[in-house]
């Protein structure tokens, strides 16, 4: 398992993934967030706020699409993606200085990660001001061939309204290695 922190949510945030990473039995549900706190509405059956919503998923797709010819490290997802953080979070993303490519990375060279976002809900461990998120990839080479990617991210994002729309302000993710698709990369925690 590695775990990746970009600023402190603290221990609530980890419970939160914790909860999030349960076995096959359980399939994630498309959200139904509260706007606000990001956990599900009491008796809510309506749609999530979906401005928030919309931020977040395309955020996470821009943070989980790796372009392995070009990138360095997967920050570059992230430096990507800094127009759906808050200023405070986009200044505190760097990219590491050593090159983070390993494992998965150099078994799919020349190849992009398409990835596939669901918004969780109903678990016991949502933090308020949190929304919890299942991100897994595919990997497609120049020629087209697609393999799935061998590890699952569960992320947790606290989201700010903003003068400029909802932003992330902060996030955090665990990531697994993905049921049937082999060892997960261990060596990409930058």
């Amino acid at each position: 398992m590695i775990l990746t922190r970009r600023a402190l949510l603290g221990a609530p945030a980890l419970v939160l993934l914790a909860g999030c990473a349960s076995g096959p039995a359980s399939s994630p549900q498309p959200s139904t967030l509260d706007p606000v706190l990001g956990s599900p509405a009491p008796g809510s059956s309506g749609p999530p706020d979906s401005a928030r919503e919309q931020v977040a998923l395309e955020a996470l797709k821009v943070m989980t699409t790796w372009y392995t010819d070009s990138d360095t490290t997967r920050t570059a997802a992230d430096l990507r993606a800094r127009p759906y953080f808050t200023a405070e979070l986009a200044g505190s993303i760097t990219a590491p200085a050593r090159n983070g490519a390993s494992g998965e990375w150099f078994a799919h060279p020349r190849s992009v990660s398409v990835p596939h976002v669901i918004a969780l809900e109903g678990t016991d461990s949502i933090v308020p001001g949190t929304g919890a998120y299942e991100v897994t990839w595919d990997w497609t080479d120049e020629a087209g061939h697609t393999t799935p990617g061998t590890s699952i991210r569960l992320y947790s994002l606290a989201m700010a309204s903003t003068p400029a729309g909802w932003r992330i302000s902060d996030y955090t993710y665990e990531e697994y290695p993905r049921q049937g698709a082999g060892p997960a990369d261990a060596g990409n925690a930058e």
